[in-house]
Formats: C-alpha cells, sequence, structure tokens
C-alpha cells in the first residue's frame, strides 16, 4: 500500500507505538466511512520493553532476548521489533516494495491525479460491462446472475491499471499468463452499485458504450432486488443481456430461445467535449505511427507520419465531432470492416494542434512514451532530416520501439541497459568494459535471470544472432541463445564460449560435438561443435527485436546495436574474403532487410558496399569493396580471433593492437 504524505506521521507513531509501549492503534483505512471494507493496518498495544545492549529488545520479565521460532503459530508472534528491523520494513512498503515488480510501478506514468472525466474518456475506449450468467447447482433456478465491470490491458500498462484502481478505491487486478494481459475488475455487486454506477451516472460515457452501460445498470438494479433469483426475473434480465455487447451466449440461446431482446437505448451527442474525456479516449483508442516506404527521393525512401482514432462505424459521429472540436483531421468510413477513422497527416496541424493539446493536458501509459517518440520523429521532419539517410536512420531506430516494438525494461539499474549501445562511435579504439564475473547459477530459474547485461556481452549476442545463432524462446521462462559451428570453426566456437562462461551465461559443460548428414550430398556427414547460454527472461527484447512469425529478421533499430565488436562477430559468422573483397553471407533475409543492413554499413562506418544477388532465387549478400579493407580492418580488426583472420584477408601473423584471447 501506499501512504503519500503520512509518511513521516505513520513512521514516528509506530515507532512510538512499539518502541515505548504506548497503548495506541493506528489504522490505515482505504475506503472511510464503511466499516465493512475498511482494509488497515492495525498496530497492537504491547506491554513496555526497553532496548537491551546494542538496541536489542529485551522482556523486562524474564530479561531474555526475545526470538522467533520456526515452530510457533504466526498468530503467537506478536513481537516487540527491532527500531532498525521496524525502519526496514517501513521505508520498503514506503518505497519501491511490490509484490509483482522490484521498482517504482508508475515509470510509465505522470504524477497528477486521474480526471473524472478521463476515466470515462479511457473506459469509452478500454471497459467493457459484463453480465455472466452461468450455470449453478447452488441456485434454486440453476443459474448465477454476476455483473462484472472490466478494463483489460496490454502487461505493460499494468502501472496506469494501478492507477486506475486507485481511483475507484476497489476492485482486483489479475494477470493472464498465456498472454501476458492485465485486468482491473470490480465483481462486488455492492461496489458495483455504489461506486462504479455512480461515476458513469455523473461523467456519462459518449460512445455507444453508454446503452451497454445503460442496460448494466438496469440489469444491476434487479440484481440487487433479488429479482435474478426467480424465473421472471432471470427472464427480464436476459431481454436486458441480448441487447448489451454481443448479446446472448449460444448456451444461453439454446436454454432461453424464446427471449426479446429490448431495444437499446440511444446515445445523444454532448453539446460539448471535455478535453480531459478527449485525452484518456486517446490513451485507450489513439496510434501515432510513422511509416517509412521506399520512394522516389534521393535517398529512395519516404516518411509519413499520421494520428489515428479508430472505432466501430456506430460512433462515426463522435469522431465527427472530435474531429470539429480539433479543427483539423478527416475521417474515413471502411464499411466493409464496419469501422471509422479519424487521421490527422498534415505536419502543420500536428505541430501546431495535436501536439500543444497533448503536452498541455498529458496522457498515461505506454501510449505516452510511443507520444514522445513520435515527437521526436516530427521534430526531425520538420528540420528536413528526414531527406538524409543518417536522419532516416534515427527515425528508424525510434520507430522500431514504438507502438508494439516497445519493450519495457523491467531491470532497476537502468545504466547498464542495453538500449544505452546507441551512445557507442564507431572507432578503431573501442572502449572494453571490465569483466565482472555474474553469478546466474543452474539453480535459479530462467525467469528471475534479468541481467543487467555488459555492453560487450550484447553486442556478441548481437553479432552472433545476426550470423548462425539463433534466440531460443522457452515457454514463458525466458530465452537462451544457441550457438553451433562446424568442426573447422572449432577454436572459434570455443572462444565464444569461454567468453560467456567467464561472464556468468552458461555451464562448465564444454561444447558438445554433434553429427549431421545430408541427404542432398550422398550421405555425407558433417561435425560440428554447439553449446547454449543459460535462459534469461531479459533476452525477451533480443528475440522480439530478430523475430517476426517466427522467421529471423534484421531489425529496424540494428543501426543503433551493431557496434565494432558486433559488426566483427558477424563477419566472424558470415564473412568471407572473396575477390579482395569481403562478402557477407545475408541469404536468409528479405532483399528490404539486406538493404537496410547495407545502408547500416554505408552510414555509420563509411564503408563501399554492393548488393549482389546469388544463384538461388530471391537470395542475395553484401559485398563490401576492396577500397573500404583497410577501413573494415581497422573497425573490425581488434575483435577478430586469430582463426578468423582470414576472412579479413589476413593470416595468423596479423598485428593487433587487441588480442582477442585477452578478450575472455
Amino acid at each position: 500500500f501506499f501512504l503519500g504524505g503520512l509518511n513521516l506521521y505513520i513512521l514516528n507513531k509506530m515507532k512510538d507505538t512499539i518502541l515505548n509501549g504506548q497503548k495506541n492503534n493506528l489504522y490505515y483505512h482505504t475506503r472511510p466511512n464503511n466499516s465493512r471494507f475498511n482494509k488497515h493496518l492495525r498496530l497492537c498495544s504491547y506491554h513496555p520493553r526497553i532496548l537491551g545492549k546494542n538496541n536489542s529488545l529485551i522482556s523486562l520479565q524474564n530479561q531474555r532476548r526475545f526470538y522467533y521460532i520456526s515452530n510457533i503459530r504466526a498468530i503467537n508472534r506478536i513481537g516487540p521489533h527491532n527500531e532498525d528491523v521496524l525502519s526496514v520494513i517501513i521505508g520498503s512498503i514506503l518505497g519501491d516494495a511490490s509484490p509483482l515488480y522490484n521498482k517504482k510501478p508508475f515509470s510509465t506514468l505522470i504524477n497528477v491525479p486521474l480526471n473524472p472525466n478521463w476515466i470515462t474518456g479511457f473506459s469509452d475506449a478500454e471497459s467493457t460491462f459484463i453480465i455472466s450468467i452461468t450455470k449453478s447447482e447452488n441456485r434454486a433456478i440453476g443459474w448465477r446472475v454476476s455483473p462484472i465491470f472490466s478494463i483489460k490491458l496490454h502487461g505493460n500498462d499494468l502501472p496506469l491499471l494501478f492507477k486506475i484502481q486507485s481511483f475507484f478505491g476497489v476492485g482486483s487486478i489479475t494477470t493472464n499468463k498465456k498472454n501476458g494481459q492485465v485486468i482491473y475488475s470490480v465483481k462486488s455487486i455492492v461496489d458495483i452499485n455504489s461506486i462504479i454506477i455512480p461515476h458513469f451516472y455523473k461523467y456519462p460515457l459518449l460512445t455507444k458504450k453508454q446503452a451497454d452501460f445503460v442496460l448494466f445498470k438496469k440489469i444491476v438494479e434487479l440484481v440487487i432486488q433479488k429479482h435474478h433469483l426467480n424465473q421472471q426475473g432471470l427472464i427480464k434480465i436476459l431481454g436486458l443481456k441480448a441487447s448489451l455487447n454481443k448479446g446472448l451466449s449460444p448456451e444461453l440461446e439454446i436454454a432461453f430461445p424464446n427471449i426479446i431482446p429490448v431495444a437499446r437505448p440511444i446515445v445523444q451527442l454532448p453539446v460539448d467535449l471535455d478535453i480531459n474525456w478527449l485525452v484518456g479516449f486517446i490513451v485507450g483508442e489513439g496510434s501515432f505511427c510513422v511509416a517509412i516506404s521506399k520512394g522516389t527521393t534521393k535517398i529512395g525512401y519516404i516518411v509519413k507520419i499520421n494520428f489515428n482514432l479508430t472505432q466501430h462505424i456506430r460512433d462515426a459521429a463522435l469522431l465527427k465531432f472530435i474531429q470539429e472540436f480539433l479543427g483539423c483531421g478527416h475521417t474515413y468510413e471502411i464499411h466493409k470492416d464496419s469501422r471509422v477513422n479519424l487521421i490527422i497527416t498534415n505536419l502543420q496541424d500536428i505541430l501546431k494542434i495535436l501536439i500543444p493539446k497533448l503536452n498541455q493536458y498529458p496522457l498515461q501509459g505506454i501510449k505516452r512514451l510511443n507520444f514522445e517518440d513520435f515527437k521526436l520523429v516530427v521534430e526531425l521532419i520538420e528540420k528536413k532530416e528526414h531527406l538524409t539517410l543518417d536522419g532516416l536512420n534515427k527515425i528508424r531506430q525510434i520507430k522500431s520501439c514504438m507502438n508494439t516494438g516497445r519493450i519495457i525494461d523491467r531491470v532497476e539499474n537502468i545504466d547498464n541497459s542495453p538500449f544505452n549501445l546507441g551512445s557507442q562511435k564507431p572507432s578503431s579504439t573501442y572502449s572494453i568494459n571490465k569483466i565482472q564475473k555474474r553469478s546466474f547459477h543452474t539453480n535459479v530459474r530462467g525467469m528471475n535471470r534479468i541481467g543487467p547485461h555488459n555492453n560487450d556481452v550484447i553486442s556478441v549476442i548481437i553479432g552472433s544472432v545476426l550470423g548462425k545463432a539463433y534466440s531460443s524462446n522457452r515457454s514463458g521462462e525466458g530465452v537462451r541463445i544457441c550457438y553451433r559451428q562446424s568442426n573447422i570453426h572449432k577454436e572459434y566456437l570455443f572462444w565464444l564460449y569461454n567468453f560467456l562462461y567467464n561472464r556468468g551465461y552458461t555451464s562448465n559443460l564444454q561444447p558438445r560435438q554433434y553429427t549431421r548428414t545430408l541427404q542432398s550430398k550422398e550421405g555425407i556427414v558433417y561435425y560440428g561443435f554447439e553449446f547454449n547460454t543459460f535462459t534469461f527472461r531479459s533476452f525477451g527484447w533480443i528475440h522480439k527485436m530478430f523475430y517476426k512469425n517466427g522467421k529471423k529478421v534484421i531489425p529496424l533499430n540494428i543501426y543503433e546495436y551493431l557496434t565494432p565488436l558486433a559488426l566483427a562477430v558477424m563477419i566472424m559468422d558470415d564473412g568471407g574474403w572473396t575477390n579482395s573483397g569481403i562478402r557477407i553471407a545475408t541469404n536468409s533475409y528479405k532483399l528490404k532487410e539486406v538493404e537496410l543492413l547495407n545502408d547500416v554499413l554505408k552510414s555509420k562506418y563509411n564503408l563501399e558496399t554492393t548488393i549482389q544477388k546469388i544463384w538461388i532465387k530471391d537470395q542475395y549478400s553484401i559485398y563490401i569493396k576492396k577500397q573500404s579493407v583497410p577501413n573494415l580492418r581497422n573497425i573490425v580488426g581488434p575483435f577478430i580471433h586469430s582463426s578468423m583472420l582470414y576472412k579479413l584477408g589476413l593470416d595468423n601473423t596479423y598485428s593487433s593492437s587487441f588480442n582477442p584471447h585477452t578478450y575472455i
């Protein structure tokens, strides 16, 4: 629980009560004026104790140190408690302690109270008024009627759901482990009748969901009056439910075939629109979009931006009303999908109308982060930087982390987050972080291994996954990185293994040998070695970045992560010396992904490259020209293992300022 401005008072009061033996009772109420539902913290009265040596508490009766024996029932453990223990506990409760995450739960939120109209606008977008009617042997009529108010969000918006729960002061939050969604629900008929319904009666919904609310309210009134316990009342409730949301379930239609749906209430548009309602509605239904496509510009690409609000076509009048309120944008009805869109594409409308309004009335949750990224892209476009290759790559990086590409880092030490790699500059003198052994032991579950990760480790993994390595998502536990090389590259694979082992990322079991028989080559047997890293929950962002629909891709933000070390590992994996140049085998990627990587090599490392089609249909490789080889050697040479120097056209006598063997 969170006590806000009462922190100091509560801390001192608890100390006085426990340490001085004062007969005080202290309660923290989450719902005043209703004793039945009070949740409280109670400090019981204690017999006086005195502080002994080293601040240990000693009973006056027997002068012995107080112990909490494991075989004593919890109900009989009543203290007293040392002041230091108390301070740690209270500090934890008032600070970061949380049963879900070890970090402050409102990191994606603006620290302002939620406006009631904001709550209604967000509920217009995301809430559902549910009437659950299920079979029950405990009911005389055989059916149970359960009204539920629910808001379902992506797991990344859990802090926002906590804030909504705090606004209402009732309800519970659960997590769907299968899809990662979080659900806020109010199931108590008393809470629904006394808190949820009065709120939406005072601050009405504006979409057609208002009709669902009116029907929901009538059913709750019938349940309060116990009409759901008789057949006639149940039939009346079913008639109302038949017009609510998607109507009756197939089970109910079979059980009650003659139900006549009541007419849905008519929802009128308001005279004026409250800006707080609109902001809440945008958090739920709005999207900030950045699109990059091929075009006739000098760099071959064009960048388009837009803000989009989407609703069911029955709310077309409301979206036109919002368009008039904003004074910009266009609405489009798409009848085949039964939806209507309000879209703002004009740069000046976005700069002078949309952004100022949302700066004045800030968004909440993940949508706020997407808006901040959207503003960065708008700023680049306003400065015409989207017309340059460097600016385009910046926009690609921003776009890759927006909307569905956004990863919420749960690791508390943000300075060690893998997202800080973008500050590294291509240089022949690459700064090596001091090796720190990490204890990611085998008896720790993968979901509990969360890093943080050294920049060099991330670079090696990124380079490996760009090459022959792959990430394996292990059924909710996390992700592991799998390495495999042929027998002729055994030294290189063992270098990778030692690099990761010395940092605690893999077990002490050395790489195992495998065999593979190629049927296409008359049963020729190939030998190689392989190993896997431990499973880490904090590798999930890597898997999500590199895999779309189960297929490996080159991520749009590869510019940020392709450090000199990552480039070196990629070349050791998939590079080759040919015709006085270096060919990178990118034939497993689509042409547009190869073009992206090619652009990054040109803009970030100033390499002269071409894309060449290989003999296999629709497969391509990147060729680094002869004149860029000296530059490339200067960039990646310090990281190339001696057994792989031939891929740069060098032999084992090549003298480097950095010996890879010391880098393990």
